[in-house]
């Protein structure tokens, strides 16, 4: 887990910051607000008098974080907040920023979300630790950043098949031959006599039974056709555009406020240069250089000084350094006397 602070000029704009962490999937239990403002927030805040600070408002992310009980001045407010990762020259900055009435927030990330959170301290005016210009002991640092493009990939929806069945009922005609027997009754006159095998008088009950077919029929289920849905991968190469920023740093000599005088320089230009196609004022640079060379270095060996020398030179008037060597020793020469 990851520490990110950033400080904010107004509260306003450390809430709306909030509400990004908010979206990137951060809980309010990680998000710690201090700030001067004792208006109505939408965070509950609870307040603190600090000698040297005043009196400030803090969410309880925030009071955790900077172990509040402990907290007596604005010294121990620097040390709470080395305590969760500040180096000691970003922590009392952030000491500084509190006094000016800015909004300080601290958020604590999973390690691979902590360039998401300082992109929105920096979007939202606040700046995250580790960024900004900071002055160690005599020396100014001054970072230079540039964005690195990191691409991931990401799963999305991109349509599909719906297959939905309905039972539909269908009339359906077929023609059946059946059979049928009907019994019908004719009575003949007869004129014969009764024979001994003939059982005249015996009674007895004779039935003949007729028959008929009738349609009977049965259903059953077959499967006739198939649907298949089948999901083919592929990979294709995706181009990213975008642009990064990167820090670009100028430097420039600053024009020394002691006077130059050329002039002081006519009876070496007349030794060394009069033949040569140059004036004295197209090498007046070149003298000028010489002296405020000597201005900037210790020593007096000019062999030890050549070098760097040459390099600077060389960066403002590229492949010029033979033409005008002799003028700037020169003038690094009579600057010593």
């Amino acid at each position: 887990m990851k520490t990110v602070v950033g400080l904010f000029k107004d509260y306003g704009s450390a809430e709306h910051a909030l509400g990004e962490f908010v979206a990137l999937g951060l809980t309010p239990q990680q998000i710690g607000m201090l700030s001067s403002t004792r208006e109505n927030t939408a965070t509950p805040m609870s307040l603190l008098d600090l000698p040297g600070l005043g009196q400030l408002a803090a969410n309880a992310p925030m009071l955790r974080m900077l172990d509040a009980a402990n907290l007596k001045s604005s010294s121990s407010m620097q040390g709470a907040l080395e305590n969760i990762g500040l180096a000691r020259d970003e922590a009392a900055q952030c000491v500084d920023g509190i006094k000016r009435g800015e909004t300080l927030e601290a958020v604590v990330v999973e390690d691979q979300k902590e360039a998401e959170a300082l992109a929105i301290m920096r979007r939202n005016s606040g700046i995250g630790t580790g960024i900004r210009e900071r002055l160690v002991e005599n020396d100014l640092v001054i970072p230079i950043v540039q964005e690195e493009l990191r691409v991931g990939k990401r799963e999305y929806e991109a349509g599909g098949m719906r297959i939905e069945t309905h039972v539909a009922s269908v009339p359906v005609d077929q023609t059946v031959m059946v059979r049928e027997e009907h019994i019908t009754v004719e009575r003949r006159v007869v004129d014969r006599s009764v024979g001994l095998e003939d059982e005249a008088f015996r009674e007895r009950a004779i039935e003949l039974k007729a028959t008929c077919e009738e349609p009977v029929f049965s259903k059953q289920a077959r499967v006739v056709e198939e649907i298949r849905l089948h999901k083919d991968t592929t990979e294709r190469v995706e181009k990213v555009h975008d642009t990064l920023r990167h820090t670009d740093v100028q430097i420039s000599e600053i024009p020394a406020t002691r006077g130059f005088e050329a002039s002081r320089y006519a009876e070496h230009f007349k030794q060394n240069f009069e033949s040569s196609g140059f004036t004295l004022a197209s090498l007046a640079p070149a003298y000028e250089y010489g002296e405020r060379l000597r201005f900037g270095t210790a020593g007096d060996d000019w062999t030890k000084v050549e070098g760097n020398a040459r390099t600077l030179w060389e960066t403002k008037n590229p492949g010029t350094w033979e033409r005008f060597r002799e003028a700037i020793r020169a003038g690094w020469s009579r600057a010593k006397d």
